[in-house]
Protein backbone atom coordinates (compact mmCIF):
# COMPACT_ATOMS: atom_id res chain seq x y z
CA UNK A 1 0.00 0.00 0.00
CA UNK A 2 1.08 3.47 -0.92
CA UNK A 3 2.08 6.06 1.60
CA UNK A 4 -0.40 8.15 -0.56
CA UNK A 5 -3.52 6.29 -0.05
CA UNK A 6 -2.91 6.39 3.87
CA UNK A 7 -2.60 10.05 3.67
CA UNK A 8 -6.34 10.96 4.10
CA UNK A 9 -6.62 8.55 7.48
CA UNK A 10 -3.17 9.74 8.64
CA UNK A 11 -4.54 13.27 8.91
CA UNK A 12 -7.98 12.53 9.81
CA UNK A 13 -6.49 10.57 12.74
CA UNK A 14 -4.30 13.86 13.59
CA UNK A 15 -7.10 16.16 12.90
CA UNK A 16 -9.39 13.56 15.41
CA UNK A 17 -7.51 12.66 18.07
CA UNK A 18 -9.30 13.89 20.74
CA UNK A 19 -12.73 12.53 19.28
CA UNK A 20 -10.99 9.04 18.81
CA UNK A 21 -9.83 8.60 21.82
CA UNK A 22 -12.65 9.58 23.43
CA UNK A 23 -14.76 6.74 21.19
CA UNK A 24 -12.19 4.20 22.22
CA UNK A 25 -12.90 5.11 25.69
CA UNK A 26 -16.54 4.78 25.78
CA UNK A 27 -16.17 1.58 23.62
CA UNK A 28 -14.13 0.14 26.05
CA UNK A 29 -15.91 0.69 29.16
CA UNK A 30 -19.33 -0.44 27.28
CA UNK A 31 -17.10 -3.46 27.45
CA UNK A 32 -15.99 -3.30 30.93
CA UNK A 33 -19.71 -2.86 32.09
CA UNK A 34 -20.99 -5.66 29.66
CA UNK A 35 -17.89 -7.84 31.10
CA UNK A 36 -18.55 -7.16 34.14
CA UNK A 37 -22.44 -7.58 34.41
CA UNK A 38 -22.02 -10.98 32.41
CA UNK A 39 -19.51 -12.33 34.90
CA UNK A 40 -22.54 -11.12 37.77
CA UNK A 41 -24.81 -13.08 36.30
CA UNK A 42 -22.65 -16.32 34.93
CA UNK A 43 -22.03 -16.45 38.70
CA UNK A 44 -25.81 -17.09 39.73
CA UNK A 45 -25.46 -20.68 37.70
CA UNK A 46 -24.55 -23.79 39.19
CA UNK A 47 -23.57 -25.95 36.79
CA UNK A 48 -22.90 -29.67 36.54
CA UNK A 49 -20.26 -31.59 35.05
CA UNK A 50 -21.46 -31.35 31.50
CA UNK A 51 -21.55 -27.62 31.63
CA UNK A 52 -25.42 -27.83 31.96
CA UNK A 53 -26.93 -25.32 34.33
CA UNK A 54 -28.34 -27.28 37.59
CA UNK A 55 -29.54 -24.67 39.82
CA UNK A 56 -29.37 -21.13 40.71
CA UNK A 57 -27.89 -19.47 43.40
CA UNK A 58 -29.64 -16.36 44.31
CA UNK A 59 -28.90 -13.25 46.71
CA UNK A 60 -31.98 -13.06 49.09
CA UNK A 61 -31.04 -9.03 49.56
CA UNK A 62 -32.11 -8.27 46.36
CA UNK A 63 -35.67 -7.32 45.84
CA UNK A 64 -35.98 -8.83 42.03
CA UNK A 65 -33.45 -10.75 40.75
CA UNK A 66 -34.19 -12.09 36.79
CA UNK A 67 -32.43 -14.48 35.13
CA UNK A 68 -32.77 -15.37 31.61
CA UNK A 69 -32.68 -19.26 30.89
CA UNK A 70 -33.14 -21.68 27.58
CA UNK A 71 -35.09 -25.15 28.48
CA UNK A 72 -35.58 -28.20 26.26
CA UNK A 73 -37.91 -30.66 26.36
CA UNK A 74 -38.05 -33.63 24.13
CA UNK A 75 -41.42 -35.79 24.26
CA UNK A 76 -42.77 -38.18 21.62
CA UNK A 77 -40.02 -37.14 18.99
CA UNK A 78 -41.14 -33.87 19.87
CA UNK A 79 -38.65 -31.10 21.24
CA UNK A 80 -40.10 -27.98 22.50
CA UNK A 81 -37.54 -24.85 23.20
CA UNK A 82 -38.37 -22.07 25.70
CA UNK A 83 -36.42 -19.23 26.25
CA UNK A 84 -37.17 -17.61 29.31
CA UNK A 85 -36.51 -14.83 32.01
CA UNK A 86 -36.84 -16.13 35.45
CA UNK A 87 -37.70 -13.28 38.41
CA UNK A 88 -37.98 -13.58 41.60
CA UNK A 89 -39.95 -11.63 43.45
CA UNK A 90 -42.06 -11.71 46.99
CA UNK A 91 -45.14 -12.07 45.32
CA UNK A 92 -46.13 -13.93 42.18
CA UNK A 93 -49.53 -15.20 40.43
CA UNK A 94 -49.76 -18.01 38.09
CA UNK A 95 -52.70 -19.39 35.80
CA UNK A 96 -53.81 -21.30 33.83
CA UNK A 97 -56.60 -22.86 31.49
CA UNK A 98 -57.41 -26.59 30.86
CA UNK A 99 -58.00 -27.02 27.48
CA UNK A 100 -56.99 -30.09 24.55
CA UNK A 101 -53.72 -28.94 23.43
CA UNK A 102 -51.11 -31.21 21.05
CA UNK A 103 -48.14 -32.97 22.43
CA UNK A 104 -46.05 -29.35 21.14
CA UNK A 105 -48.29 -27.12 23.03
CA UNK A 106 -48.71 -29.08 26.19
CA UNK A 107 -45.00 -28.76 26.51
CA UNK A 108 -45.08 -25.41 26.16
CA UNK A 109 -47.81 -25.10 28.95
CA UNK A 110 -45.81 -27.29 31.06
CA UNK A 111 -42.32 -25.59 31.01
CA UNK A 112 -44.40 -22.39 31.64
CA UNK A 113 -45.75 -23.66 35.04
CA UNK A 114 -43.05 -24.93 35.83
CA UNK A 115 -40.99 -21.34 35.27
CA UNK A 116 -43.50 -19.92 37.55
CA UNK A 117 -43.26 -22.56 40.35
CA UNK A 118 -39.36 -22.05 40.36
CA UNK A 119 -40.05 -18.41 41.12
CA UNK A 120 -41.86 -18.78 43.46
CA UNK A 121 -39.15 -20.30 45.40
CA UNK A 122 -37.49 -19.56 48.37
CA UNK A 123 -33.86 -19.55 49.20
CA UNK A 124 -29.86 -18.87 48.26
CA UNK A 125 -29.94 -21.86 46.07
CA UNK A 126 -32.69 -22.73 43.59
CA UNK A 127 -32.62 -26.46 42.23
CA UNK A 128 -33.83 -26.88 38.52
CA UNK A 129 -35.97 -29.74 37.70
CA UNK A 130 -34.35 -32.05 35.47
CA UNK A 131 -37.66 -33.76 34.73
CA UNK A 132 -41.21 -32.57 34.40
CA UNK A 133 -44.14 -34.24 36.10
CA UNK A 134 -44.70 -36.47 33.43
CA UNK A 135 -41.53 -37.80 33.28
CA UNK A 136 -40.40 -35.40 30.15
CA UNK A 137 -36.04 -34.61 30.56
CA UNK A 138 -35.25 -31.22 30.70
CA UNK A 139 -32.07 -29.48 29.04
CA UNK A 140 -31.03 -26.19 31.40
CA UNK A 141 -28.87 -23.83 29.88
CA UNK A 142 -27.92 -20.16 29.94
CA UNK A 143 -30.59 -18.13 27.51
CA UNK A 144 -27.85 -15.26 26.71
CA UNK A 145 -25.67 -14.84 24.07
CA UNK A 146 -22.11 -13.00 24.64
CA UNK A 147 -22.75 -9.55 23.05
CA UNK A 148 -19.35 -8.51 23.69
CA UNK A 149 -18.13 -9.26 20.16
CA UNK A 150 -21.30 -6.49 19.18
CA UNK A 151 -19.64 -4.18 21.29
CA UNK A 152 -16.54 -4.17 20.36
CA UNK A 153 -17.52 -3.46 17.06
CA UNK A 154 -18.99 -0.65 17.90
CA UNK A 155 -15.36 0.80 17.67
CA UNK A 156 -14.07 0.22 14.03
CA UNK A 157 -18.09 1.54 13.03
CA UNK A 158 -18.53 4.83 15.09
CA UNK A 159 -14.56 5.55 13.32
CA UNK A 160 -15.90 4.68 10.16
CA UNK A 161 -18.96 6.80 10.51
CA UNK A 162 -16.61 9.22 12.66
CA UNK A 163 -14.35 9.93 9.33
CA UNK A 164 -17.35 9.45 6.54
CA UNK A 165 -18.64 12.34 8.44
CA UNK A 166 -15.43 14.44 8.25
CA UNK A 167 -14.90 13.41 4.52
CA UNK A 168 -18.66 14.56 3.31
CA UNK A 169 -17.82 17.73 5.72
CA UNK A 170 -14.67 18.24 3.86
CA UNK A 171 -15.94 17.82 0.80
CA UNK A 172 -19.00 19.98 1.38
CA UNK A 173 -16.95 23.01 2.68
CA UNK A 174 -14.70 22.53 -0.59
CA UNK A 175 -18.22 22.50 -2.88
CA UNK A 176 -18.93 25.96 -0.98
CA UNK A 177 -16.13 27.12 -2.07
CA UNK A 178 -16.01 26.52 -5.24
CA UNK A 179 -19.79 27.44 -6.11
CA UNK A 180 -18.30 30.91 -4.10
CA UNK A 181 -15.65 31.14 -6.31
CA UNK A 182 -17.60 30.56 -9.26
CA UNK A 183 -20.18 33.51 -7.77
CA UNK A 184 -17.67 36.17 -7.87
CA UNK A 185 -15.31 35.61 -10.22
CA UNK A 186 -17.13 36.74 -13.12
CA UNK A 187 -17.63 40.64 -10.84
CA UNK A 188 -13.65 39.92 -10.05
CA UNK A 189 -13.11 39.25 -14.13
CA UNK A 190 -14.83 42.54 -14.94
CA UNK A 191 -13.04 44.37 -12.35
CA UNK A 192 -9.78 43.67 -13.49
CA UNK A 193 -10.80 44.34 -17.17
CA UNK A 194 -11.73 47.84 -16.35
CA UNK A 195 -8.97 48.63 -14.65
CA UNK A 196 -6.76 47.13 -17.34
CA UNK A 197 -9.18 49.68 -19.70
CA UNK A 198 -8.01 52.53 -17.41
CA UNK A 199 -4.00 51.85 -18.26
CA UNK A 200 -2.90 50.11 -15.72
CA UNK A 201 -0.96 46.78 -15.95
CA UNK A 202 -1.93 43.84 -14.48
CA UNK A 203 -0.41 43.57 -11.19
CA UNK A 204 -1.54 47.28 -10.39
CA UNK A 205 -4.88 46.27 -11.20
CA UNK A 206 -4.80 43.00 -9.21
CA UNK A 207 -3.37 45.27 -6.11
CA UNK A 208 -6.18 48.07 -6.56
CA UNK A 209 -8.75 44.52 -6.54
CA UNK A 210 -7.09 43.46 -3.60
CA UNK A 211 -7.29 46.77 -1.86
CA UNK A 212 -10.65 47.20 -2.41
CA UNK A 213 -11.58 43.94 -0.81
CA UNK A 214 -9.39 44.79 2.20
CA UNK A 215 -11.16 48.25 2.61
CA UNK A 216 -14.85 46.85 1.90
CA UNK A 217 -14.31 43.79 3.95
CA UNK A 218 -15.63 41.81 1.24
CA UNK A 219 -16.53 38.40 2.54
CA UNK A 220 -16.73 35.36 0.39
CA UNK A 221 -13.75 32.45 -0.47
CA UNK A 222 -12.33 34.28 -3.44
CA UNK A 223 -11.88 37.71 -1.98
CA UNK A 224 -9.99 35.47 0.46
CA UNK A 225 -7.99 34.06 -1.95
CA UNK A 226 -7.10 37.33 -3.64
CA UNK A 227 -6.07 38.94 -0.59
CA UNK A 228 -4.00 36.39 0.17
CA UNK A 229 -2.24 35.74 -3.40
CA UNK A 230 -1.15 39.83 -3.06
CA UNK A 231 -0.56 39.77 0.27
CA UNK A 232 2.28 37.05 -0.07
CA UNK A 233 3.64 38.62 -3.48
CA UNK A 234 4.10 41.81 -1.94
CA UNK A 235 6.06 40.14 1.52
CA UNK A 236 8.21 37.65 -0.30
CA UNK A 237 8.62 39.41 -3.25
CA UNK A 238 7.34 36.52 -5.57
CA UNK A 239 6.06 36.60 -8.79
CA UNK A 240 2.30 37.55 -9.24
CA UNK A 241 1.78 34.97 -12.20
CA UNK A 242 3.92 32.08 -10.47
CA UNK A 243 2.07 33.01 -7.21
CA UNK A 244 -1.59 32.85 -8.46
CA UNK A 245 -0.66 29.31 -10.67
CA UNK A 246 0.13 28.10 -7.52
CA UNK A 247 -3.29 29.30 -5.16
CA UNK A 248 -5.74 28.53 -8.29
CA UNK A 249 -4.13 24.59 -8.32
CA UNK A 250 -4.79 24.84 -4.32
CA UNK A 251 -8.30 25.81 -4.91
CA UNK A 252 -9.06 23.23 -7.65
CA UNK A 253 -11.67 25.72 -9.58
CA UNK A 254 -10.97 25.09 -13.45
CA UNK A 255 -13.08 28.78 -14.11
CA UNK A 256 -10.31 30.37 -11.98
CA UNK A 257 -7.43 28.20 -13.03
CA UNK A 258 -7.97 28.58 -16.57
CA UNK A 259 -7.92 32.85 -15.76
CA UNK A 260 -4.56 32.29 -14.09
CA UNK A 261 -3.40 30.54 -17.32
CA UNK A 262 -4.75 33.28 -19.29
CA UNK A 263 -2.63 35.87 -17.27
CA UNK A 264 0.68 33.60 -17.65
CA UNK A 265 0.22 33.28 -21.17
CA UNK A 266 0.16 37.71 -21.41
CA UNK A 267 2.98 37.40 -18.74
CA UNK A 268 5.40 35.17 -20.63
CA UNK A 269 4.18 34.78 -24.08
CA UNK A 270 2.55 37.99 -24.68
CA UNK A 271 -0.70 37.40 -25.28
CA UNK A 272 -3.75 39.87 -25.12
CA UNK A 273 -5.13 39.52 -21.80
CA UNK A 274 -7.94 42.24 -22.34
CA UNK A 275 -9.32 40.03 -25.61
CA UNK A 276 -8.96 37.04 -23.61
CA UNK A 277 -10.81 38.29 -20.77
CA UNK A 278 -13.23 40.01 -22.26
CA UNK A 279 -14.35 36.44 -24.24
CA UNK A 280 -13.90 34.15 -20.48
CA UNK A 281 -16.57 37.15 -19.32
CA UNK A 282 -19.18 36.01 -20.81
CA UNK A 283 -18.31 32.15 -20.13
CA UNK A 284 -18.75 33.64 -16.96
CA UNK A 285 -21.64 35.01 -16.62
CA UNK A 286 -23.34 32.38 -18.19
CA UNK A 287 -21.59 30.38 -15.55
CA UNK A 288 -23.06 32.18 -12.92
CA UNK A 289 -26.48 32.34 -14.12
CA UNK A 290 -26.51 28.44 -14.37
CA UNK A 291 -25.32 28.25 -10.91
CA UNK A 292 -28.55 30.57 -10.04
CA UNK A 293 -31.12 28.69 -11.79
CA UNK A 294 -29.83 25.05 -9.82
CA UNK A 295 -29.58 26.76 -6.74
CA UNK A 296 -33.79 28.03 -7.77
CA UNK A 297 -34.27 23.91 -8.38
CA UNK A 298 -33.08 22.77 -5.24
CA UNK A 299 -34.88 25.28 -3.17
CA UNK A 300 -37.86 24.18 -4.99
CA UNK A 301 -36.90 20.33 -4.42
CA UNK A 302 -36.42 21.81 -0.60
CA UNK A 303 -39.95 23.53 -0.42
CA UNK A 304 -41.47 20.56 -2.12
CA UNK A 305 -41.99 17.72 1.40
CA UNK A 306 -43.00 21.08 3.99
CA UNK A 307 -45.79 22.25 0.77
CA UNK A 308 -46.83 18.65 0.99
CA UNK A 309 -47.32 18.70 4.74
CA UNK A 310 -49.56 21.69 5.14
CA UNK A 311 -51.53 20.27 2.48
CA UNK A 312 -51.81 17.04 4.15
CA UNK A 313 -53.03 19.30 7.02
CA UNK A 314 -55.45 21.17 5.37
CA UNK A 315 -57.03 18.51 3.60
CA UNK A 316 -57.52 17.09 7.60
CA UNK A 317 -58.87 20.34 8.83
CA UNK A 318 -61.59 20.58 6.27
CA UNK A 319 -62.33 17.03 5.94
CA UNK A 320 -62.62 16.34 10.17
CA UNK A 321 -66.47 18.05 10.34
CA UNK A 322 -68.04 15.24 7.70
CA UNK A 323 -65.57 12.70 9.37
CA UNK A 324 -67.04 13.16 12.80
CA UNK A 325 -70.60 13.49 11.56
CA UNK A 326 -70.37 9.87 10.30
Amino acid sequence: MKDGSLKPYIDFYRNRQKIVALICVVVFLIAAVHGISAARQSSRYVRDKDGLICALRLNPEKEAISLPLSVTAQKEDVTVKLDTVLSFRKEKGNSGAQQQLSVEELLKRDLQEMTAEIENQKGTVIELPSRLKDGTALTWTDGTASSLPAVFLLLPMGLFFLYRYDSQKKKETARRKADDIRRQLPAFNSQILLLLGSGLIFHDAFARVSDGYKKQNKKGYLAEVVREIHRETEETGSSLTTVMRRYSKEVGVREFSRISGLISDNQHKGVSLTEKLESESEILWNLRKKLAEEKGRTAETKLSFPLAILLLVLVLVTASPAILQM
